[in-house]
């Protein structure tokens, strides 16, 4: 994988006399890569999903970057016995986007990821990610981060579509294919988001992520890859029925 988009960089460099040093960057980034160091049967931890995606997003970017079609089999784990927290919603929610719990039920009908007792891979002693929660209805994607302790920045990195979030200065960006899409967000006891559903691909059966917290230019927490599957129409009008 890394080998074939070496050569389609160095190929479209060729082609086209340009030289493109921001596709060089993700490319050493990925060579760089902690997905290396837990490849492999003899290391098991619930952060290879997580390196395994930012590895091939190193070299999904690259292809944006040089503007060629992306081989399909980048967008596919490569450790397939990756382990992923995985929950399902148990209904619609619509939160008030203040960052704050206006009220007890808001998110009650939310996926909710744990991160309270979560090891660290770094060996932290203390994890900056605290909760998750996620939710949706017929328009919006809504998602809530509890960090311990708040960050300077947080990225989040989807895994089946080039897509990522970035929020800093309690602003956050939907960020495809170098446009950038202001999203209602707000931070109070906590981070809150929505995110229109025209915003990602019309059939999105599941969403996966991984979210980042920076402190500056250093990453100081990063979570386990996070899979929600995404209701149905046909699922979705059993929460309606008496």
């Amino acid at each position: 994988m890394l080998v074939q988009a070496r050569q389609d960089l160095v190929e479209q460099e060729k082609t086209t006399g340009k030289k493109f040093e921001m596709a060089w960057q993700e490319i050493y980034a990925a060579e760089s890569s902690d997905w290396f160091w837990w490849f492999g049967e003899e290391f098991h931890s619930e952060f290879s999903g997580t390196f395994d995606l930012l590895f091939r997003k190193h070299l999904i970017k690259v292809y944006q970057i040089i503007d060629k079609p992306c081989p399909n089999s980048f967008y596919e784990p490569i450790k397939k016995t990756t382990k992923r927290y995985t929950s399902t919603p148990k209904s619609y929610v619509k939160p008030i986007i203040d960052g704050k719990e206006t009220n007890f039920y808001e998110w009650v009908n939310a996926v909710f990821f744990d991160f309270t007792l979560r090891f660290s891979t770094m060996h932290k002693s203390t994890n900056y990610l605290k909760d998750v929660f996620f939710g949706f209805d017929d328009d919006n994607f809504y998602l809530r981060l509890e960090p311990n302790i708040k960050p300077d920045s947080i990225r989040i990195d989807f895994i089946d579509f080039p897509t990522e979030i970035v929020i800093a200065k309690n602003k956050a960006f939907f960020i495809q294919a170098n446009i950038k899409t202001q999203l209602e967000a707000a931070y109070d006891q906590f981070y809150e988001l929505k995110i229109p559903k025209t915003l990602f691909p019309k059939t999105v059966p599941q969403i996966q992520m991984v979210i980042r917290l920076f402190e500056g230019k250093n990453e100081v927490d990063i979570s386990p890859v996070l899979t929600i599957d995404i209701l149905n129409e046909r699922s979705s009008a059993k929460f309606w029925q008496a």
